[in-house]
This record gives C-alpha cells, structure tokens and sequence, in this order.
C-alpha cells in the first residue's frame, strides 16, 4: 500500500475506502506509467551519452530532438526514428568516427 500512496499521493484511509479491485488496477496502472516513464529517461540518457560519439549534424539532431521535447511540441519518443535515411547516414557517420577513435 505505501508504494500506491507514493505513487499517486494518497492518504491510507483513500487507499484503503476504496473497492480493491480499483486499487491494484490502478496500482499495476500506476506501475506501468512508471515503468514507462524511466525507461524514456533512460533512453534519453543513452541518446546524450551517444552524443560524444557523433559528429557535429548529430548533436545537432539530438539537441533538437531534447529541444522539441523540452517545448513540448515533440512527445518523447525515446530518441530518433530509425526507419529515416537521415538517421542512417547519422549512425553510419557517428561509426565510423568511433573507429577512426579507436585506431
């Protein structure tokens, strides 16, 4: 119970007034969008860490990506679509700086 009162910012007796059916469905509920919600934060972090590796048209298209979201005219889509040739050429280019790092 106290992880729902976390959660949502319950006081005991509202968890405990309320049909327990209700309660755990809104509890798993509440999990999920947890869930949900650290793993884009990681996503994100993955993204900027990312950022190092690529050359300046990358971080340019990250930054814009955190910007648009920071606006919120963007939703959080954890990161850049792959299925746009921008992005390949992007990933291609930021590998083949890391190998040039490497060797």
């Amino acid at each position: 119970m106290t992880e729902a009162l976390l959660l949502f910012g319950w006081s005991p007796e509202v968890a405990l007034s309320m049909p327990a059916r209700r309660f755990f469905a809104l509890l798993r509920e509440g999990r999920k969008q947890a869930r949900e919600k650290e793993a884009a934060r990681d996503v994100a972090a993955c993204d900027i860490a990312s950022i190092a590796l690529g050359d300046g048209k990358y971080y340019e298209e990250i930054r814009k990506v955190f910007l648009n979201r920071a606006m919120g005219d963007d939703k959080p889509r954890g990161g850049m679509d792959p299925t746009d040739p921008k992005t390949v050429e992007l990933i291609e280019s930021m590998t083949l700086a890391a190998s040039r790092l490497r060797q």
